[in-house]
């Protein structure tokens, strides 16, 4: 039992994870002891409905989502012929988007060849949902329901957790800086936050933290001075829309 709280931890819940790159070993360590019980050490854990894996390539997490919402295909097909489109949209984003977007700011870092089934799911969802066929581009699809695909929401959330930090509405243990601040001296685009250099493409440029400076920067700098959070996700949804927001990604 922790004093300063009054927590209590139960070792039969109670398990450890050792984070580290794909191929590597992991030298032995002691075993930890709690309540002279030993804690398990687990190669994945959920934590606040996310699943963590010990090489941070989401691929629990991932399968975890999929499970989820591989077996409503067989409903969608049900009702694709009994239900009116409003229906079908509050089923689609009740049921599907939900559980797609949830904590994907982090997940979606993941590489492009490990999110591509949950794409491909999401396309599928829409064309069997709206009885589209198959051959459908999938920009009719978003379209009509004002969606965003997998990576683009993710792009989304990037920016709109960047905007929110840069306006003090939500709090990091990462600092962020404008160009200007950094250099001293007069820039290409001195108002556009500063990206750190990084060494590692897996946890370097792959992490949450790069990205969103990335994906922020990105956008045109009238989007920056909105007023709050919901004006400014409406109108960078808009200019998705607009503009082929696929070209972002690369």
């Amino acid at each position: 039992m922790t004093s300063k709280n009054k927590l209590h931890l139960n070792s039969q819940k109670s398990n450890y994870i050792i984070f580290r790159k794909p191929g590597s070993t992991c030298r032995m360590l002691p075993p930890l002891i709690l309540d002279n019980k030993p804690i398990i050490i687990v190669q994945s854990v959920k934590f606040l409905g996310l699943s963590i894996d010990q090489f941070l390539q989401w691929d629990v997490h991932i399968n975890s989502v999929n499970r989820k919402i591989a077996p409503l295909t067989g409903i969608l097909h049900r009702l694709q012929h009994v239900l009116s489109d409003a229906a079908k949209r509050a089923i689609y984003f009740g049921l599907i988007h939900s559980n797609l977007t949830c904590m994907n700011i982090v997940w979606g870092t993941a590489t492009k060849s490990r999110l591509w089934p949950l794409e491909v799911f999401q396309k599928r969802c829409l064309k069997i949902l709206f009885r589209y066929p198959a051959s459908t581009p999938s920009k009719i699809l978003f379209n009509k329901l004002s969606a965003l695909s997998l990576s683009q929401q993710y792009i989304l959330s990037s920016a709109v957790t960047m905007y929110q930090l840069t306006k003090g509405l939500k709090r990091s243990n990462v600092n962020f800086h404008i160009r200007s601040n950094i250099s001293g001296h007069s820039t290409r685009n001195p108002h556009l936050l500063h990206l750190p250099k990084c060494k590692s493409s897996k946890y370097g440029t792959g992490g949450v933290s790069h990205g969103i400076i990335i994906f922020f920067n990105l956008i045109p700098t009238f989007l920056h001075d909105v007023n709050n959070t919901s004006l400014f996700k409406k109108k960078i949804k808009s200019y998705f829309f607009y503009r082929s927001i696929d070209v972002m990604l690369h």
